[in-house]
């Protein structure tokens, strides 16, 4: 069935939509900063390359699976996993949206 983009409030619908997916994107580059954080402070001093091959090696995960090499680094605290967890739902809820709706 195709969409038609004509309708009244399907404009704002899609602004909100990319400003979500952008939110998204931000959240994930900036867990992956922080995943490479904590290695950078386990392992002490870390070259560039070193810094670069943990951000090629994390920056192709999901949400979820940067969410989870988190967890398994550091613990969270109950607060910020609560919130972390939320946005995570929230943001499979809306990419399950867009995906069924095409």
């Amino acid at each position: 069935m195709a969409i038609d983009y004509s309708q009244p409030g399907y404009k704002e619908m899609f602004a909100n939509y990319g400003l979500t997916a952008l939110a998204a994107q931000a959240l994930e580059k900036t867990l992956l900063l922080l995943l490479a954080a904590v290695h950078c402070l386990e392992a002490g001093k870390v070259s560039k390359n070193d810094l670069h091959e943990i951000l090629d090696k994390h920056d192709r995960k999901t949400l979820g699976q940067l969410v989870n090499a988190l967890r398994s680094q550091v613990a969270f605290p109950q607060d910020l996993e609560a919130a972390i967890s939320l946005s995570l739902e929230k943001r499979n809820y809306v990419i399950e949206l867009f995906l069924n709706k095409e």
